[in-house]
């Protein structure tokens, strides 16, 4: 006989060991004492289940608040960040005319007291001095 198979007479002797168990113990008492205490886990069960399940509801909407506040706050820098360079511009830009304007103006101001003193004298520079000191 194969080993997989079951014989009648195994089942025969099986059917008479349950039936003799029955009888042996009250099955109605110890039964609905499992049967209070199977239902007493599925509701601690079913209780720990929702909790989770509102845990995970509620992380998953802290997360999307968190997203959209990150989103902002890297929109705001961004920005701040693009009026700075644009400010750092401006500044370079007004700095390099002024530096033009002084050199050039400069420059006008030495050819200037050389063609009247006719030479390097040092009253280009005594003019340059008188001309620029106050405003810069």
């Amino acid at each position: 006989m194969a080993e997989g198979l079951v014989s009648s007479e195994e089942i025969s002797r099986h059917q008479v060991h349950s039936k003799q168990h029955d009888l042996d113990h009250d099955v109605s008492d110890s039964d609905d004492e499992g049967r209070d205490h199977d239902r007493t886990l599925s509701i601690i069960e079913a209780f720990m289940l929702a909790i989770v399940a509102l845990l995970a509801a509620y992380t998953g909407l802290a997360s999307a608040k968190w997203n959209t506040e990150s989103s902002v706050r890297l929109a705001q820098a961004s920005a701040a960040r693009i009026e700075a360079n644009r400010a750092a511009q401006n500044a370079d830009s007004l700095k390099n005319f002024d530096s033009t304007t002084f050199n050039t103006e400069s420059l006008s101001i030495v050819v200037d007291e050389n063609s009247r003193s006719g030479g390097d004298g040092p009253g280009a520079a005594v003019g340059l001095g008188r001309r620029h000191a106050p405003l810069l």
